[in-house]
């Protein structure tokens, strides 16, 4: 059954800083961001510079092969990809999913199922290329080395 429109939002930091939740990528000890889109997409690259390091982070919504995109349908029709990989240096890298109003999860085999608290009828996918030991890890990083979240 499809969520209404009204429901509440899961992720709306941008609005709500300190209680709209988050999906958070964040190498320790930022100096400096920049971001831009590739040319003729909608995948957003932030590059990241910290005291050790610098890391780019590319974010895509990808949709599922065969995804009815009418407005009607249920929304499990594509996932959030998050790929950071360390461009120089090393880096403390802070992988955070926090839903507003908190969560539950589950270990799956293939990751966390994350269920948001008041949002009884929606259940999220958490998974990763790295282990996750919840829903806050930090993921030592070196030069060429990738981490790899997908949220559906």
């Amino acid at each position: 059954m499809p969520a209404p429109l009204d429901d509440a939002p899961v992720l709306c930091g941008l609005l709500d800083h300190a209680r709209g939740g988050h999906f958070t990528l964040a190498p320790e000890g930022l100096r400096e961001a920049r971001q831009f889109y590739e040319p003729d997409t909608g995948v957003l690259v932030t590059e990241l510079r910290a005291a050790t390091g610098v890391v780019r982070i590319t974010d895509a919504l990808s949709l599922r092969s065969g995804a009815d995109l009418t407005d009607d349908v249920p929304a499990g029709r594509g996932e959030l990809v998050r790929s950071a990989r360390v461009l120089d240096g090393h880096v403390r890298l802070r992988a955070e999913l926090e839903p507003r109003g908190g969560a539950r999860t589950r270990a799956l085999f293939s990751g966390l199922e994350v269920l948001p608290s008041g949002r009884p009828g929606l259940r999220l996918h958490l998974r990763s290329n790295r282990p996750l030991d919840g829903l806050r890890t930090v993921h030592e990083l070196r030069q060429g080395e990738r981490l790899d979240v997908v949220l559906s």
